[in-house]
C-alpha cells in the first residue's frame, strides 16, 4: 500500500522542492519546473486518467476506488489542481469511512499536496501535520520525513527562511537515519538555498561568512550523496551553489571553475534556464575581473537564452550586467541602449509581479465571497425549511397557530438580520478588497520607480560624479519603504484572512529583545539614539511565537525612533510576575495627542503626529502589533503627551 502512495514518484517533488531554489532568481523557473515535472511523471497520459475516471463508475471495492483516486490526484496535480483537490478530498472522505488509519494518513497528505500546488501554504501546512502525527503512530518515519520536507517547502515558498530550514533539519535527521541517499542530497541542496538567502540579506560581515560556511558545508553533503547516485544532473546544480559561494568570497577564479563543470553536467534541453544562469554568473566572475570582453560573450548568451524561455527576472539582472560592461569598455553609446531595454524589461517584470499580486488578492477575494455566499444560502434553505414546518404545525390546531407563527416570526427576523450582517459584511469585505488593490497599484509603484531611476544613474558608471552618493542613500531609503510597506499590507491581509499558523516555542524574551534593539541600533544612531534595555530578571521564559513577538518588538521600537527627536533616549522595559509578563517601550518624542489614541490601532490609521525626519508612515504598524497580539493572547495600552513622548505597555501570559 506504501509504495502507491509516492508523492509524485519522488522525483518531480524533488525537482519542485530543489532546482526551483536556486540561491539566484527562486521564483524564476516555476512555469518550467512544473512543466517539466509533468513530463518526467510516467503513466498519466491523458487517455490514461480518463480510463480512470471511467473506472471508477464500475468499481465496488472501496480499496481499489482509494487506488484510483490515488492516480488520478497524481496525475492532474499539476495540470489541473482543482480537479486533484477534488479527487484528494474524495480519498479522505473514503478513507475516513473505512477507518483505515494508514489510508487516513496518506488522505491528510494528498491534501496537503493540492492546498501546496493552490498556493494555499497554510492548510498545506495543517494537513501535513496531522499526516506526519498519523505516520508518527504508525512507526512509518520515511513518510514523516517527506511530510517535513514539504512543509519546508511550503515555509521555503512563504519566504521564511528560518523555518524552512528547521523543518528541512528535521526531515534530513529522519532521512539520514534510515540512509535514505536520495532525499539526503535533495534535502541538504534545499538547506543550502535558505542559508544562501540568508547570508545575502545580513550585512554583518561575521554573520555573513558564518552563514556562507553553513551553505558550503550542506551543499558538499548534497553533492556527495548525488555523487553517489550518480545523478549528473544534480550534481550540476550543487556546483552553481559551490561557485556561487566562492563568488560572494571573492575566489572569483575557483567560482568560474564550479560554473564550467556545472555547464558540463546540466543538459540544455532539459534545463535552458540553469544554463542561462551559469552563463550570467561566469560572466558576473569575468566583469568582477574586469575581463570585459569575455564578460560580454557569457552575458550574451545568457540573455539570449532568458528571452527565448522568457525567464524577465534573469533577463534584467543579466542586462543590467551587460550594461555596466560595456560603460567599463567606454562603449556608451551600446551601454545606454542596452540601458534602455533594462528599463523596459524592468517596466514589464514590475507590471507582471503586480498583476499576479493583484490576481492573488482577486482569488482570495472571490473565495471570501464565495464562503459568505454559501453561508448566506444555508441560512436561506434553513429559513425556508422552517416556515414550511410552521405552515405543518399549524394545520395540527388553530389553538397553537399564533404562537407557532410568533415564535417563527421572531426567528425569522432574527434570520434577516443575520443576513443583513452578512450583507454588511461582504460590502466591507468588497471596500477592503479594492482598498488593497488601489495599494498595489498605487502606493506600492512609487518607491519602486524610485529605485528603478536612480539605479539608472549609476548604471552609467558616474563613480566621480559627487550624486552618486545621494542616489545610494534615495536608493535604500526606498527599498526600505517599498518593501516595509509589501510587508505590512502582506501581515494584514494574512491576519485577517486567518492565513497565518502560530508556531509556539519556550524563547527568553531578554535575550530576543537585546537581539531586535542590536538590529535596530543603525536606525537610532542615524538621528544620534540612544537606546537603554531595563529588566527586572536576567531571563524571561515565555511559551510564544518567536516570529511574531519579534514583529511586535521592531514595530513598536521603529515607530519609537521615528517618532523621536534627534538626540534623545528610548528605554525598553521587561518585567515578570507570576502571572504575567510586561514589555514598554518609552520614547522622548512628538508624542500622540488624545484624540488620536483610540485610532491609532485602527487599519490605516495615521495619527496628526509626524515622524521627526521625514520617515514614511503606512498607518499599518501598530494595527499589526495588536494583531499579533490578539492571536498570541496579549494586550497593549498607550500613554501619550504631546511633545514629551510616548509609552507603549504591552502584557503577556507568563
Amino acid at each position: 500500500m506504501d509504495n502507491d502512495y509516492q508523492q509524485i514518484n519522488h522525483c518531480p517533488f524533488f525537482i519542485l522542492h530543489g532546482l526551483d531554489l536556486l540561491p539566484l532568481f527562486p521564483k524564476a523557473m516555476k512555469w518550467f519546473i512544473w512543466t517539466f515535472a509533468l513530463l518526467v511523471t510516467p503513466g498519466y497520459s491523458q487517455t490514461n486518467l480518463d480510463s480512470l475516471q471511467n473506472a471508477l463508475a464500475t468499481v465496488k471495492h472501496d480499496s481499489i476506488r482509494l487506488k484510483i483516486y490515488s492516480q488520478l490526484i497524481k496525475g492532474h496535480l499539476y495540470a489541473k489542481p482543482e480537479l486533484a483537490q477534488v479527487y484528494a478530498s474524495k480519498f479522505d472522505s473514503v478513507a475516513t469511512a473505512l477507518q483505515s488509519e494508514i489510508d487516513i494518513a496518506f488522505g491528510k497528505n494528498y491534501l496537503g499536496m493540492v492546498r501546496y500546488v493552490n498556493n494555499d501554504y497554510t492548510k498545506a501546512i495543517s494537513y501535513y501535520l496531522e499526516a506526519i502525527d498519523r505516520f508518527e503512530k504508525l512507526k512509518i518515519p520515511l513518510r514523516v520525513g517527506i511530510a517535513l520536507n514539504n512543509i519546508g517547502a511550503c515555509y521555503q515558498y512563504r519566504e521564511e527562511p528560518r523555518q524552512t530550514i528547521d523543518y528541512y533539519q528535521k526531515a534530513l535527521a529522519i532521512f539520514q537515519k534510515l540512509n535514505e541517499t536520495t532525499w539526503i542530497g535533495n534535502v541538504s541542496h534545499n538547506i543550502a538555498n535558505e542559508y544562501f538567502k540568508l547570508a545575502n540579506q545580513t550585512t554583518d560581515q561575521g554573520r555573513k561568512l558564518r552563514l556562507l560556511n553553513s551553505v558550503e558545508f550542506n551543499e558538499k553533503v548534497a553533492l556527495h550523496s548525488f555523487q553517489l547516485q550518480k545523478d549528473s544532473y544534480s550534481i550540476g546544480l550543487a556546483y552553481i551553489v559551490l561557485g556561487n559561494i566562492k563568488y560572494e568570497k571573492k575566489n572569483l577564479e575557483g567560482s568560474i571553475k564550479d560554473y564550467l563543470q556545472a555547464q558540463k553536467l546540466i543538459p540544455y534541453a532539459d534545463d535552458p534556464v540553469s544554463i542561462g544562469i551559469v552563463n550570467e554568473n561566469i560572466g558576473n566572475s569575468l566583469f568582477e575581473l574586469k575581463r570585459y570582453d569575455e564578460s560580454i560573450v557569457r552575458l550574451e548568451k545568457a540573455i539570449q537564452i532568458f528571452k527565448a524561455v522568457k525567464a524577465l527576472p534573469n533577463l534584467t539582472k543579466s542586462l543590467d550586467v551587460l550594461a555596466r560592461a560595456y560603460s567599463a569598455k567606454k562603449d556608451y553609446k551600446r551601454a545606454f541602449g542596452i540601458q534602455r531595454e533594462f528599463v523596459t524589461q524592468s517596466d514589464n517584470l514590475f507590471n507582471q509581479e503586480k498583476d499576479k499580486a493583484m490576481l492573488d488578492v482577486l482569488k482570495k477575494y472571490e473565495s471570501a465571497k464565495k464562503e459568505q455566499e454559501n453561508q448566506l444560502l444555508n441560512q436561506q434553505l434553513k429559513q425556508e425549511q422552517q416556515q414550511r414546518l410552521a405552515y405543518g404545525v399549524g394545520l395540527v390546531g388553530l389553538l397553537l397557530f399564533s404562537g407557532i407563527i410568533g415564535y417563527f416570526l421572531v426567528k425569522n427576523r432574527q434570520k434577516n438580520r443575520l443576513i443583513e450582517r452578512q450583507n454588511q459584511k461582504l460590502s466591507e469585505l468588497n471596500r477592503e478588497k479594492n482598498h488593497l488593490i488601489s495599494m498595489v497599484s498605487h502606493d506600492l509603484n512609487t518607491p519602486f520607480l524610485t529605485i528603478k531611476t536612480w539605479n539608472s544613474l549609476l548604471k552609467l558608471n558616474l563613480q566621480d560624479n559627487p550624486k552618486t552618493t545621494e542616489a545610494v542613500q534615495a536608493i535604500d531609503k526606498s527599498a526600505v519603504q517599498g518593501m516595509t510597506l509589501i510587508k505590512n499590507i502582506l501581515d494584514v491581509e494574512k491576519a485577517e484572512t486567518n492565513q497565518r499558523t502560530l508556531t509556539l516555542q519556550k524563547i527568553d524574551l531578554v535575550e530576543l529583545t537585546k537581539e531586535v534593539v542590536d538590529r535596530l541600533t543603525l536606525s537610532a544612531q542615524a538621528k544620534n539614539l540612544t537606546m537603554y534595555i531595563e529588566s527586572t530578571d536576567k531571563k524571561i521564559a515565555i511559551l510564544t511565537d518567536k516570529h511574531l513577538m519579534i514583529r511586535v518588538l521592531e514595530n513598536l521600537l521603529s515607530n519609537a525612533i521615528k517618532y523621536s527627536y534627534p538626540g534623545k533616549k528610548i528605554w525598553v522595559g521587561l518585567e515578570s510576575s507570576l502571572s504575567k509578563i510586561r514589555l514598554t517601550v518609552k520614547d522622548e518624542g512628538v508624542g500622540i495627542g488624545s484624540g488620536d489614541i483610540p485610532k491609532l490601532f485602527t487599519k490605516y490609521g495615521v495619527a496628526a503626529s509626524k515622524p521627526t525626519s521625514g520617515e514614511h508612515s503606512t498607518g499599518l504598524g501598530l494595527h499589526i502589533v495588536k494583531r499579533i497580539l490578539d492571536e498570541i493572547g496579549g494586550e497593549i495600552q498607550c500613554q501619550s503627551e504631546v511633545r514629551k513622548g510616548t509609552t507603549f505597555t504591552v502584557t503577556l501570559e507568563a
